[in-house]
């Protein structure tokens, strides 16, 4: 999630740097996506952030329909320049309702 303030701090921004933070980042998408099977051909990226793992669903899963869901509008955009696929919403409320 985008953090402003007077120095711009993002998700994008800190995983471009290496170091932990990525080596965690990489770790923990490479367990998360071993759930992924052969035999779905839908994934819902919840909480998709500024679309980094929705971005590595894509470029793996070309033949998957992938889809990214998150609450915040700067998210959303920060996705849309990157162009994934992306809606806003809430999980809980359904897409559009946000906040």
């Amino acid at each position: 999630m985008p953090v402003t303030s007077e120095s711009s701090l993002s998700q994008r921004g800190q995983y471009a740097k290496g170091g932990i933070g990525r080596f965690y980042w990489d770790w923990r998408d490479r367990e998360a996506l071993k759930y992924i099977k052969e035999s779905h051909s839908v994934i819902l990226d919840i909480g998709c952030g500024e679309g980094i793992t929705l971005e590595r669903l894509r470029n793996l899963y070309p033949g998957k329909t992938i889809l990214g869901l998150d609450v915040m509008k700067e998210n959303v955009g920060i996705c849309n320049k990157h162009h994934l696929p992306v809606v806003l919403g809430d999980f809980f409320r359904g897409p559009g309702a946000s906040g």
